[in-house]
């Protein structure tokens, strides 16, 4: 007699068993073929070679879900455009090149946007991708072009607080006529005493000792707009010829007053 190795069906021996003994052999062994399902002990394991998917492979065949475990990994076919729809609702899959997940109306929610993720599915910055990026360091937000290159910020209206609780706020905006965009490029540096900042035609804002012309009503500075007593007399240029007047009388008949 023999033992199969793979459900372990004994098998009679030709010319030696009876026929009486080697019938029950048989019963027995088509009764094991009958319930096998290539499980261990009940038939060869399939390998993949032998398994072709031709429809969906469901895990709840029975009305309970189970789990796919011990997966190395997954690889997705990438497909040419998203899948939307009923019938791809909470599908994991890979199009152009990216992942994606399907909600529950099938809509597609796009994961990851070349080798970073997508910013935009998460209510971020959309188009962001390596090497820009914006970070949080030390109660600083970040934003960066390049590695070590500061982006550029196109933005509204600017409120600057101080970092207190509750701090009130300064808002720096452009006029709401502005015909042309400018730019405005802040000192070098800070001057070695207090000086007024001066802004040239080419929007380069200096700080320097303003001149006697620069202060004059060709600058824009008018009379008028100097206090009165605010002018010391030895600030004052000289105005020609002075004539002390002390007190007393005068009086002339001359009808034309000469030196």
């Amino acid at each position: 007699m023999a033992t199969t190795p793979n459900t372990g069906l004994i098998l009679p021996t030709p010319g030696v068993t009876n026929d009486f003994t080697g019938e029950q052999m048989e019963v027995a062994a088509f009764s094991t073929i009958d319930v096998h399902n290539h499980s261990p002990g009940f038939g060869a394991l399939i390998p993949s070679t032998g398994i072709q998917i031709n429809a969906d492979l469901p895990f709840n065949p029975t009305g309970t879900a189970y789990n796919a475990t011990g997966l190395r990994s997954t690889r997705f076919a990438s497909q040419s455009s998203t899948l939307v729809g009923l019938n791809d609702a909470n599908c994991v899959y890979a199009s152009g090149g990216n992942l994606y997940f399907n909600n529950g109306s099938g809509q597609a929610v796009q994961i990851t946007s070349g080798s970073t993720l997508s910013a935009s599915s998460i209510g971020g910055i959309s188009g962001l991708a390596a090497p820009a990026s914006v970070a949080y360091s030390g109660g600083t937000y970040v934003f960066t072009s390049n590695t070590n290159i500061a982006a550029i910020i196109d933005v509204g209206p600017i409120i600057i607080r101080d970092t207190g609780a509750s701090a009130k706020g300064i808002a720096l905006q452009s006029p709401a006529a502005l015909a042309n965009g400018y730019t405005v490029t802040l000192p070098a540096a800070l001057p070695g005493t207090t000086m007024p900042l001066v802004l040239s035609t080419a929007g380069l804002m200096t700080t320097a000792q303003l001149t006697t012309s620069q202060l004059s009503a060709s600058a824009g500075i008018l009379g008028t707009q100097i206090a009165n007593t605010t002018v010391a007399r030895g600030n004052m240029v000289a105005v020609g010829q002075q004539t002390s007047v002390s007190s007393g009388t005068f009086a002339t008949t001359s009808a034309s007053l000469v030196d």
